[in-house]
Parts: structure tokens; sequence; C-alpha cells
């Protein structure tokens, strides 16, 4: 299992979603209320031609609760926080390790460094060797591994700096000009670093930043109300983005040759608002897993989709899970191999309090 952070990332955040996990054709006869009755699809839902089929479920065979960061790693070990101490648990014997003696919030995708959080100060720990070193002030909200570099924003200064831990090499951005720029919409794609965010002069776009500090805009979008929640540059130069464009939510694709914007999954409105599906793209960039809420009685549960990306339009959608109990939204609890034809979805239980198996869905040919 690889994939952004070489896993599955699942941090804990905002989400959607909660309980139950079954294949289409067995989901539970209770009634099922979808949130939004209106949701529309540049696609079919049924007589897909992507075959997907479910494997076994990698069972994590121990009660680990959701605190700070739990994530799943190529090596088919389960990396948590208990007790005030960060293990790693070994999926195939069950053997454990204590990595760090406190809690981490964040860990690189090499899986060779992690961070932790006391006192208004962040401390980096070297997993290979126990050593803890002090990096600054500052607290979780503004520090978080890019790929195996540490970036810290200051909001209050509006700088970011990104360190090299090999290195100890730092590049540092001012962002006074991107009031909206948050740690959340920086990320790596190759060797640069891209930011979503509303500029002073560009308006919203997504901006390149180069490694001698320069910003220069990849991308100008032009529509009303626009908000971001995640995006991805892809290898063509376009770029899809979930969030809020021009008074309509949902999944975004912006076109690099034509300039123009495409809906791909739209979101919609429940009793508790405005909702907004998200998604996690395959690494060959050919497919999409997305999410939609459901509501059954008291409970919000999710509808888990995957999809192939063909020329800026979602086509042979299926879903893969219905009324799914999932610990977050696809984006955080789904992840691809490095392959791009299995993919990998964190379920939780006991009302979210603790990691369940993990579902596996493979692509077939």
């Amino acid at each position: 299992m690889h994939g952004k952070l070489k896993g599955l990332a699942l941090l804990t955040a905002v989400s959607l979603l909660a309980a139950g996990c079954s294949l289409q054709g067995s989901a539970e006869t209770q009634n099922t209320i979808v949130v939004n009755e209106d949701v529309q699809l540049e696609s079919s839902l049924v007589d897909s031609s992507l075959d997907v089929s479910r494997q076994q479920d990698i069972e994590v065979g121990r009660k680990i609760a959701y605190t700070g960061i739990v994530r799943e790693s190529t090596d088919n070990r389960l990396y948590f926080n208990e007790n005030g101490k960060f293990h790693s648990l070994d999926l195939k014997n069950g053997e454990e390790k204590e990595l760090a003696k406190r809690e981490v919030f964040d860990m690189s995708e090499n899986g060779d460094w992690a961070m932790s959080y006391a006192d208004g100060e962040i401390f980096i720990h070297h997993l290979n060797n126990g050593d803890m070193q002090l990096l600054g002030n500052g607290s979780p909200e503004e520090s978080t591994f890019i790929g195996d570099e540490v970036a810290h924003f200051d909001y209050t200064t509006h700088l970011l700096s990104l360190m090299n831990m090999e290195t100890d090499e730092t590049t540092t951005w001012d962002l006074s000009n991107y009031p909206d720029a948050t740690i959340s919409s920086i990320k790596k794609a190759g060797d640069d670093v891209y930011l979503a965010a509303r500029g002073e002069e560009e308006g919203f776009s997504i901006y390149r930043l180069s490694s001698q500090g320069e910003i220069t805009s990849v991308t100008n979008l032009e529509g009303k109300g626009i908000s971001y929640s995640e995006f991805d540059l892809l290898q063509n130069g376009s770029v899809i983005f979930n969030g809020d464009y021009d008074g309509k939510t949902g999944i975004f694709y912006w076109d690099e040759q034509t300039k123009d914007v495409q809906q791909l999954v739209a979101g919609g409105k429940s009793e508790e608002g405005i909702w907004t599906p998200f998604y996690k793209l395959s690494p060959d960039e050919s497919k999409l897993l997305y999410d939609t809420p459901v509501q059954i009685e008291d409970k919000f549960k999710a509808n888990v989709y995957m999809a192939e990306l063909v020329d800026g339009q979602v086509t042979n959608s299926v879903r893969i899970m219905e009324n799914a109990d999932l610990y977050a939204v696809i984006s955080y609890s789904g992840d691809w191999s490095k392959d791009s034809k299995t993919a990998y979805i964190m379920t939780s239980k006991d009302d979210h309090k603790y990691v369940g198996d993990i579902a596996v869905f493979e692509v077939n040919d």
C-alpha cells in the first residue's frame, strides 16, 4: 500500500461520515435516506464497465482508539498513539513496538520522522533511533509534513517555512498577499510546492512556490464564492479540486487547455447544512474514490464510489460501499496502491471510537 504518506494517512479530520460497512448488493434493508436527493453525476452509477471486486479485509485484530494519528504503512504496520506514547503494530504477527515516548500528531511519508507537541513547542522524533529534538515554538495547526519535509506556517507573519530533515536546509515564502492561505492548502507534486489560495491580484488560484522563494500563479479560477478543501495538480497541467465554485459545491475539474471548469460530482444540502463530497485520486490519475453522505435514522453513514477519470470526465462510476462506517471522509480514510489497481479504505467501529478493519478493493483488468 502506497500513496501519500505511503499508506492510509488517517488524521483526525472534519467528517461527514458515520457507521456500517457492506458491499453493494448486501446493504442493510432498513430505511435509507440520502441526504441530498438531487445529487447530479456526469456519469452512470449503474451498469458500469469498471470491474471491481472486494478482497479479504485486512484485520487489525486489536482494539485501537483514534488518538491523533493512525496510519497503515507499506510493510503492513499500523502506527498509532496510545497511553501517551507512539507505537507500531505488525498486522501479520501482532508484534508491537514503542517508537516514541510521547504521542505524535504527524508522520513523514518515508516513516522516518514524526512530530509531537507539548507546552507550545513542536518536537521532531527520529523514529529509527529514538532521538528527539526541539523544532521550535508552534502548534499542530501550524506544522505538518509535506512528503518528508517539515512545513511550518506562521499565521501571524504569514511566513511559510519548509525544512529538509536530512540536510537542515530551509526555504521560506512570504504569503502575506494570500490572506486565506492555510497549512492544509499546501502540498508537493514532484519537486514543486503548490498552494491553493486567493491572491490580492490574481484572485483564487493554485500557486507554484519555487525553491528561490518565488510565487507564480498556475491557474486563475473565475467564479462566485470560490473555496476549496482538497486539490491535485495533474501531469497534464489540469487541476482537480473539491469545495465551492460559482455557487455550487462538489468535485471540479479545471482544464489547463480550455481554462474551463467542469463539475465532476455535485454536493448538496441536508438538515445540517451544505455538504461537499471528498475524493482520493489514484497515483496514475486514472481513477477516483469519492463519497456521499447517507442518513439512516439519527446516524450519518457514507456511500463510497470508484470511478474512472477520462479526458476530464468521471465515467463508469460504481458504488463499492453502501452505508459505510468510516472514521473520516474518503480523502483521509482511503488510499491507493502504487500501481493504482488496489484501493484500501479504513473503517471504524463502536461509533468511531476504535479502528476497524481495512476494506480492500481490486480493480480487475
